[in-house]
Protein backbone atom coordinates (compact mmCIF):
# COMPACT_ATOMS: atom_id res chain seq x y z
CA UNK A 1 0.00 0.00 0.00
CA UNK A 2 1.35 3.41 -1.01
CA UNK A 3 1.12 6.02 1.72
CA UNK A 4 1.62 9.75 1.89
CA UNK A 5 5.15 10.41 3.18
CA UNK A 6 6.63 7.21 1.76
CA UNK A 7 9.92 7.60 -0.09
CA UNK A 8 10.74 5.59 -3.22
CA UNK A 9 13.82 5.17 -5.38
CA UNK A 10 12.76 5.32 -9.01
CA UNK A 11 14.46 2.99 -11.51
CA UNK A 12 16.27 6.03 -12.99
CA UNK A 13 17.97 6.60 -9.63
CA UNK A 14 15.95 9.60 -8.45
CA UNK A 15 14.11 9.64 -5.13
CA UNK A 16 10.56 10.83 -4.59
CA UNK A 17 8.26 11.31 -1.60
CA UNK A 18 4.53 10.65 -2.01
CA UNK A 19 2.42 13.75 -1.32
CA UNK A 20 -0.98 12.63 -2.65
CA UNK A 21 -3.95 11.51 -0.61
CA UNK A 22 -4.75 7.88 0.14
CA UNK A 23 -7.76 7.94 -2.21
CA UNK A 24 -5.64 8.97 -5.18
CA UNK A 25 -2.91 6.49 -4.26
CA UNK A 26 -5.49 3.69 -4.14
CA UNK A 27 -6.42 4.24 -7.80
CA UNK A 28 -2.79 4.09 -8.87
CA UNK A 29 -2.04 7.74 -9.65
CA UNK A 30 0.53 9.09 -7.21
CA UNK A 31 1.62 12.71 -6.79
CA UNK A 32 5.25 12.99 -5.74
CA UNK A 33 7.86 15.60 -4.85
CA UNK A 34 11.46 15.04 -5.87
CA UNK A 35 14.26 14.61 -3.33
CA UNK A 36 17.62 16.08 -4.33
CA UNK A 37 21.04 15.39 -2.82
CA UNK A 38 21.75 19.07 -2.10
CA UNK A 39 19.76 21.83 -0.44
CA UNK A 40 19.41 24.65 -2.99
CA UNK A 41 19.89 28.32 -2.19
CA UNK A 42 17.81 31.43 -2.87
CA UNK A 43 14.07 31.24 -3.44
CA UNK A 44 14.29 27.57 -4.33
CA UNK A 45 16.03 26.92 -1.01
CA UNK A 46 13.11 28.54 0.79
CA UNK A 47 10.83 25.96 -0.80
CA UNK A 48 13.08 22.99 -0.02
CA UNK A 49 12.79 20.84 3.08
CA UNK A 50 16.22 19.87 4.36
CA UNK A 51 16.27 16.27 5.54
CA UNK A 52 17.98 15.76 8.86
CA UNK A 53 19.61 12.71 10.43
CA UNK A 54 16.26 11.25 11.56
CA UNK A 55 15.12 10.87 7.93
CA UNK A 56 15.85 7.86 5.69
CA UNK A 57 17.78 10.07 3.21
CA UNK A 58 19.88 13.20 3.31
CA UNK A 59 19.34 16.13 0.97
CA UNK A 60 16.14 18.09 0.48
CA UNK A 61 12.58 17.62 -0.73
CA UNK A 62 11.94 20.14 -3.50
CA UNK A 63 8.43 21.54 -3.11
CA UNK A 64 8.51 23.07 -6.59
CA UNK A 65 9.42 19.75 -8.27
CA UNK A 66 6.01 18.06 -8.05
CA UNK A 67 4.89 15.50 -10.59
CA UNK A 68 2.82 12.33 -10.87
CA UNK A 69 3.75 8.71 -11.42
CA UNK A 70 1.79 5.55 -11.88
CA UNK A 71 1.90 3.72 -8.56
CA UNK A 72 3.39 0.62 -10.14
CA UNK A 73 6.34 2.67 -11.48
CA UNK A 74 7.43 4.23 -8.18
CA UNK A 75 10.31 1.84 -7.70
CA UNK A 76 11.79 0.52 -4.48
CA UNK A 77 10.58 1.77 -1.09
CA UNK A 78 13.25 3.49 1.01
CA UNK A 79 11.31 4.52 4.12
CA UNK A 80 9.03 7.33 5.23
CA UNK A 81 9.48 10.96 6.22
CA UNK A 82 8.87 11.88 9.84
CA UNK A 83 5.66 13.70 10.73
CA UNK A 84 7.72 16.83 11.43
CA UNK A 85 9.29 16.75 7.95
CA UNK A 86 5.84 16.19 6.40
CA UNK A 87 4.46 19.23 8.24
CA UNK A 88 7.28 21.35 6.82
CA UNK A 89 6.71 19.88 3.38
CA UNK A 90 2.97 20.65 3.59
CA UNK A 91 3.78 24.30 4.35
CA UNK A 92 6.30 24.48 1.49
CA UNK A 93 3.81 22.94 -0.97
CA UNK A 94 1.10 25.41 0.07
CA UNK A 95 3.58 28.29 -0.37
CA UNK A 96 4.83 27.05 -3.74
CA UNK A 97 1.27 26.74 -5.07
CA UNK A 98 -0.12 29.81 -3.28
CA UNK A 99 -2.83 27.74 -1.55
Amino acid sequence: MIRRGDIYRHRLGRHFVVVSTARLNEVGTVIVAEIHDLVPSGMQGMLAIALGPAEPLTGAVLAWRVNWLAGDRLGDPVGSLSSEAMEHLDMALRTAMDL
